[in-house]
């Protein structure tokens, strides 16, 4: 059995590696493993899923979101959460825009396209990663009547409308995902286009909970490390601010402490937490 276990492997391996047209070195295979058999795995979602409908029918409590993650294609738990959270609400639009997507594959949006049916536009900067996704999803079957539109892009705020605007014909949309590390706060706060149901951002937590800290704004900002940190993005208690200008709440973070998710105030599944509670729960913080 182990035997035949580490040939599957390898083929598994192989097979990714073929999709993305990248050298072995660049990708290790614990996460290359748990990405290749999209069947199985899809059909281990829709079990979860429906155990999650069950339990909530009963006693409409929600359950924590670190209770909840797991990663196929994300690297904190992300797919999990955003499924569940998903799964609760009820997934109304099945689209997804993620802006910072990199190659599509890595993030928070490639499960829900490749095991829920999702629509996703992907915005990133960078057209190699976006030639790797490309062909990467050209490469699944499921997907060939439904693939994702990637958008070769340097957002800002005054293109950000026009650049969704493009791909995006309806304004209800079930997930915007956030992940640039530069100018994120000011992108979200200009963004007038879309409304999602549920926002997932990256926060950069070497400012704390009591921080209202931002980059400042400038076209074309590029992030860099300095003293060892990371200098770009917004603090979370900056990002929750402007979100709840925008009618949305805060309901956590994944277990790493970087990711946190918001839902439309509308929405009474889910209790608002506050900013520290994201951080006293940190694996990292």
């Amino acid at each position: 059995m182990k035997k035949l276990l580490k040939v599957l492997a390898r083929r598994a391996i192989k097979y990714y590696l073929e999709a993305l047209s990248l050298p072995e070195k660049y990708y290790p295979e614990t996460a290359l493993l748990r990405t290749r058999n999209f069947s199985d795995n899809r059909l281990q979602q829709i079990n979860i899923v429906n155990q999650w409908r069950e339990q909530y029918s009963k006693n409409k409590i929600s359950l924590r979101l670190r209770d909840v993650c797991f990663s196929v294609f994300s690297g904190n738990g992300q797919d999990g959460i955003l499924l569940y959270i998903l799964t609760i609400l009820g997934a109304k639009y099945h689209t997804i825009v993620d802006i910072g997507c990199g190659n599509g594959v890595y993030g928070n949006a490639a499960n829900l396209i490749i095991n829920h049916g999702f629509y996703g536009f992907l915005i990133d900067a960078d057209q190699e990663s976006i030639d790797r996704g490309n062909h990467f999803y050209s490469k699944l079957p499921l997907l060939f009547n439904n693939p994702p539109v990637f958008s070769q892009s340097f957002v800002n705020r005054e293109n950000i409308n026009a650049v969704i605007s493009n791909s995006i014909s309806e304004k209800d949309i079930d997930v915007l995902s956030i992940d640039i590390d530069s100018i994120d706060l000011y992108i979200l706060d200009a963004i007038s286009c879309i409304f999602p149901r549920v926002i997932v951002l990256e926060f950069n937590n070497a400012w704390g909970p009591e921080d209202f800290k931002s980059v400042p704004y400038c076209d074309g900002f590029i992030r860099e490390w300095v003293g060892g940190l990371l200098y770009g993005g917004a603090s979370l208690a900056a990002f929750n601010k402007v979100l709840k200008g925008k009618g949305y709440r805060l309901i956590g973070c994944d277990p790493s402490g970087f990711d946190a998710y918001f839902i439309l105030e509308e929405h009474d599944a889910f209790p608002e937490v506050s900013v520290q509670s994201c951080y006293s729960n940190s694996r990292v913080w």
